[in-house]
């Protein structure tokens, strides 16, 4: 009776809905509207949730992309690729910039099917290469000066910066 009520039947009419939402009142010493109303803001919240957390998921991995771009790390580097995922995993999960060589990398790694070694060593090319190319006005507009970072402190810059600019 419940489920047929909460799912809805096209063949109930309103008064056959009304007899129920009454028998259900009494059998609960509830009103049902009520269970209904709650049960409706439940469902739009945990709908807007998902639909708030796959926007911003798209929101980060289309910043980063275009952070990369905009620091002149070319696409077809490998490393641009393994960059990608390790910001985007840094930004998720920020205590893993903390263990980059345990955490970060090999997770990078199984997700682009390669090694850790490699996901450090691409990601390192990946970041001399905007540090040749680059102006270096923009480096400084998002690292503060034009000084060569790590890959640890690359990727733990541009995760902060995403933070910052998710919680405005």
């Amino acid at each position: 009776m419940v489920e047929t009520f909460l799912l809805g039947d096209e063949k109930m009419t309103t008064q056959e809905r009304e007899k129920m939402i009454k028998d259900l009142e009494e059998k609960w010493g509830y009103p049902v509207t009520k269970v209904l109303e709650l049960l409706k803001n439940l469902d739009e919240d945990a709908s807007a949730e998902n639909t708030r957390h796959e926007n911003s998921e798209i929101w980060i991995k289309q910043r980063v992309t275009d952070i990369i771009h905009e620091i002149s790390i070319p696409a077809h580097l490998k490393g641009y690729q393994y960059l990608r995922e390790a910001i985007v995993l840094a930004y998720k999960k920020p205590e893993s910039i903390n263990a980059i060589t345990k955490v970060l990398y090999p997770t990078v790694a199984e997700i682009c099917n390669t090694t850790s070694h490699k996901v450090e060593r691409s990601i390192r090319h990946a970041i001399d290469t905007a540090w040749s190319q680059c102006d270096v006005k923009i480096l400084n507009k998002y690292f503060g000066h034009a000084t060569k970072l790590t890959n640890s402190e690359f990727i733990a810059c541009i995760a902060d910066l995403l933070r910052l600019e998710y919680e405005k």
